[in-house]
């Protein structure tokens, strides 16, 4: 029943009513608006006690559109139309996920999911189509022969993800066939987790590995959730995308930074997995630099990211002989002033901003120092670029007028910690160095580095 509906096929009329009260039912029109879902009801769903009362907005939303269940999860008001005397005649819910296929709330277990990505296809690079050729010297004829790829598995904390491809036909009239094969990975866990859990600990984990490679954002096109237990006949429901009729073209496959063909899918999945574990809020950093977003939030993001990484990477507690110093330090001071230093002196173990960003860019290797010139000039510029958000002083810089090399550099920053995650990874370097250069991202930040500041790059 899910597949009735799909993003394309937007916007949907049909009947709505919340879980707790489902005898009250009110049309309304599901549609895609700005990249959201929204749903205008024609009447309200609850108590009202006035157009000035605290009324309560249904968190969740049951509805038919058809004979297609689907439930609208974490909804939100969008505004009301009322008259003087009477609950609202129209209002308009945002819904942050829609199901089709379904009918559940943020305390319903799935037992697998199965999602396709922006740049899954590209990554994998497995084309299932040939074209025979056929008989040169006999008739004219056209054929298309698919091939199915292997499923590969991996194991996962808490489940195993197995990478495969899906096959469709629609048409087969007398003008027109259309096939349809797509790369997905199919999440089994083992033991049924809710929605929030499959987005958090296995989608977006997934979607940040693709987005490694492919320097650029992914998104969910598609996915399904199967609920615990559901029979082997059930198909399950489809958490509709908001971004998936609206989605970029996704990058050529010999731009990518890595592909499958370059590393073992059984051990790069559950290696990403740890990694990401760790600095998984860096992947978040990073995706926040490639949207749209104001120039001192980027930078400060960016920043932010080296500092999260250098962190959770090279985190070191207080050596002993650092603990005694400290100690001796105290003890010398007078008894008053004891309390105030030892705690001004908690951290001091600690590197500086800047000892982080030398460290960070030392793991990232030859090709990010040669892409900003004079390492030690860049790094002076991007400290006291990010001191200068926090500590603002009439001789620092300032990233608003200097908006040109503050751009610059963030694009530089977001491609160190493509090149530090990368060789976390395992990534080979010369597989890296490859993509690198097919891919002309850091390349062209480097020239763009350069126009602003060719102090940076002498000859």
């Amino acid at each position: 029943m899910a597949d009735d509906l799909s993003p394309d096929g937007a916007p949907f009329h049909g009947r709505w009513w919340t879980p707790n009260d489902p005898d009250h039912v009110v049309g309304g029109r599901l549609e895609l608006s700005g990249g959201a879902w929204g749903l205008t009801l024609y009447g309200w769903l609850g108590p009202w006690g006035g157009a000035r009362a605290d009324n309560q907005i249904p968190a969740c939303v049951h509805g038919h559109v058809g004979t297609t269940p689907v439930t609208l999860l974490d909804t939100v008001s969008g505004g009301q139309k009322w008259t003087n005397d009477g609950p609202p005649y129209e209002a308009r819910l945002w819904a942050n996920t829609v199901l089709a296929g379904v009918h559940a709330d943020d305390a319903t277990l799935f037992k697998s999911a199965s999602v396709r990505l922006l740049h899954l296809n590209e990554w994998a690079n497995r084309s299932p189509w040939s074209y025979p050729s056929g008989d040169p010297e006999g008739p004219l004829a056209h054929s298309v022969t698919f091939t199915d790829s292997d499923d590969l598995i991996a194991n996962l904390p808490g489940g195993r993800g197995t990478l495969w491809r899906s096959w469709g036909q629609s048409g087969g009239g007398l003008s027109r066939v259309t096939l349809d094969s797509d790369e997905r990975v199919q999440f089994d866990f083992d033991q049924p987790i809710d929605l929030e859990t499959v987005e958090r600990d296995y989608v977006r984990p997934l979607r940040s590995l693709i987005e490694l490679a492919a320097a650029e954002p992914s998104a969910t096109l598609e996915m399904r959730v199967t609920p615990a237990g559901a029979d082997e006949f059930t198909s399950g429901a489809a958490v509709l995308s908001a971004v998936a009729r609206d989605a970029p073209d996704p990058k050529y496959s010999f731009h990518m930074l890595f592909r499958l063909q370059d590393v073992e899918f059984e051990a790069v999945l559950p290696a990403w997995w740890r990694l990401h574990s760790e600095v998984g809020i860096v992947s978040d950093l990073l995706a926040r630099l490639r949207d749209r977003g104001h120039v001192g939030a980027h930078i400060l993001s960016a920043a932010s990211a080296i500092e999260a990484y250098h962190r959770r990477r090279y985190g070191k507690k207080a050596s002993p002989e650092h603990k005694q110093r400290v100690g001796r330090i105290v003890a010398a001071a007078p008894a008053g002033d004891r309390e105030w230093l030892k705690k001004k002196l908690v951290h001091c173990h600690e590197p500086s901003f800047a000892e982080r960003v030398d460290e960070v860019v030392a793991k990232a290797g030859p090709l990010f120092a040669e892409a900003v010139g004079d390492a030690r000039k860049w790094r002076s510029w991007v400290r006291n670029a990010r001191d200068s958000v926090a500590h603002r002083g009439p001789k620092m810089i300032d990233v608003d007028k200097e908006w040109r090399t503050t751009i610059r550099v963030t694009r530089t920053i977001e491609w160190l910690m493509i090149l530090v995650l990368l060789r976390d990874l395992g990534i080979d370097d010369e597989v890296v160095a490859s993509g690198v250069r097919e891919e002309g991202g850091l390349k062209a930040a480097s020239e763009m580095l350069k126009l602003v500041k060719p102090e940076w790059f002498p000859e």
